[in-house]
């Protein structure tokens, strides 16, 4: 995908990005690049690659929700800022935290965010079910993208997400981990918003969203280590 059909592609779906988001994206995309070369951040570096399966498929969540100002997101298992950063700068009026557990990459973000001028950004490096310890119920939105399987999503995610706040997995195919996934939502109390599938433009690689509302309190057992949670999960 080009700059051109990546613009274009968006405006189909009356996603419209101004002057200043592009060149926000455009320099975004040249310091990937450029670390990549020398840190492995990312499988997906060349430019068509990067506008189709990062940028564009960051931005298709402004398809199904529209982040209200001071709106707290959390990203977690960011890597190299997918989709946090194309989400922060098309949002300049929302919170947005970007969590890794990898040092390598949170560095690279915090350039990014140096770089960009982008002031509604806190970069973390964490494993989540640490960081959950002290940030109960922080968030109204948590995004999480080819981090893990749902069921481990689920968990991981729950004590800092708030009362009625939103879930959002990025996926690929997702029927089998949904039905992989009963046990925890019921478990921990989430509610089906919607399930959105569609397919990537140009190579029609399948994509979903998963959008779950949280409705129970977080049990004071969760989350549990990660290793238990991967050994056994809900």
């Amino acid at each position: 995908m080009t700059k051109e059909e990546f613009l274009q592609a968006l405006a189909n779906d009356n996603i419209n990005l101004n002057e200043k988001q592009i060149d926000l994206l455009d320099r975004y995309l040249k310091l990937l690049q450029e670390t990549n070369q020398v840190t492995n951040l990312t499988t997906i570096a060349k430019t068509e690659d990067v506008y189709l399966k990062h940028f564009y498929d960051s931005l298709m969540i402004l398809r199904y929700i529209d982040f209200k100002v001071e709106t707290k997101v959390l990203d977690f298992g960011t890597g190299a800022g997918i989709p946090g950063i194309p989400l922060a700068i098309f949002y300049p009026e929302v919170n947005f935290t970007l969590l890794d557990s990898v040092g390598k990459k949170t560095n690279f973000i915090k350039e990014v965010v140096i770089d960009l001028g982008l002031t509604n950004v806190n970069v973390i490096n964490d494993r989540v079910e640490a960081y959950a310890k002290n940030n109960t119920e922080a968030y109204d939105y948590i995004i999480t993208r080819a981090v893990a399987s749902l069921p481990v999503l689920l968990e991981l995610s729950h004590r800092l997400l708030k009362m009625r706040g939103m879930f959002i997995a990025m996926k690929a195919g997702i029927d089998d981990e949904l039905k992989q996934s009963a046990c925890a939502i019921k478990k921990l109390g989430y509610k089906e918003h919607k399930i959105v599938r569609y397919n990537l433009p140009i190579e029609e690689a399948a994509r979903s969203l998963v959008l779950l509302t949280k409705t129970k309190i977080t049990a004071s057992k969760y989350p549990r280590d990660y290793s238990q949670i991967k050994k056994k999960p809900l």
